[in-house]
């Protein structure tokens, strides 16, 4: 049996493509893929999937990011917690108030998206 211990911060290959793991919580892994897709799933469902990769060099960095390494999902890494959440839920409103959804992805909408006041009128 192979062990792995994730820690935020760290980067894994999962579904063919490199993760950061942006948080743990319990025994929940949310990942922020190299494209800036963020999900959350179950820590012994991305264990026992065959396409996980422990210890993956992060990705080089490239013109999107200016080259400059940094990574907003390891930027909470270490704040005071209610901080942490105060930043996150503005956030999701930010998100909310450009996408209409507060994951910012209609594709996963969350219960009761998009609120009628952030619906376009044509859409």
């Amino acid at each position: 049996m192979s062990r792995h211990r994730l820690a935020a911060t760290d980067w894994v290959e999962f579904e063919e493509e490199r993760h950061q793991v942006a948080g743990l919580d319990g025994a929940l892994v949310r990942l922020r893929s190299e494209a800036g897709r963020m999900q959350t799933i179950m820590l012994t469902v991305l264990l026992a999937d065959p396409s996980f990769r422990a210890a993956v060099e992060p990705p080089s960095a490239t013109a999107k990011d200016g080259g400059s390494g940094f990574d907003p999902a390891g930027a909470l890494v270490g704040v005071d917690e209610a901080v942490k959440q105060a930043a996150l839920a503005l956030e999701a409103h930010l998100l909310e108030a450009m996408t209409g959804y507060r994951g910012g992805d209609a594709l996963q909408p969350e219960a009761g998206e998009p609120r009628p006041q952030f619906v376009r009128p044509g859409r």
